[in-house]
């Protein structure tokens, strides 16, 4: 091994980045120049290991399409949130945002979407 450069093979295990067991990984420590520091260079394989499908992403979103203003109005005008407000700010914020997802999950449920 040379003073100046050098390269080391690691099993890419070692690696928890690279992901793949069977697959090496470099590691090349380039010569000092003008710096006291070294440039290092790393080279991962970073190509599937397997040909297992990707997994499918699952989004879940508010069904908007069946929101009813009125609905949220009259289901509003009749909540805590409205009808007795806690005066302690904490406890306000808290009320309103159980108050709306309370009526949001009523009126514009969640769905999954692929």
């Amino acid at each position: 091994m040379s003073a100046a450069t050098f390269t080391q093979l690691r099993p890419a295990r070692l690696c928890p980045a690279a992901n793949h067991s069977e697959r090496p990984l470099s590691l090349v420590v380039q010569p000092l120049t003008l710096f006291d520091h070294a440039l290092i260079v790393k080279k991962v394989d970073t190509r599937a290991a397997t040909s297992a499908p990707p997994a499918r992403l699952r989004v879940r979103r508010r069904r908007w399409a069946a929101f009813n203003r009125e609905n949220f109005i009259s289901e509003l005008s009749q909540s805590q949130l409205v009808l007795s407000p806690p005066d302690d700010v904490d406890e306000l914020f808290q009320c309103y945002d159980d108050t709306i997802t309370a009526i949001l999950d009523k009126l514009a449920p969640y769905a999954d979407v692929r």
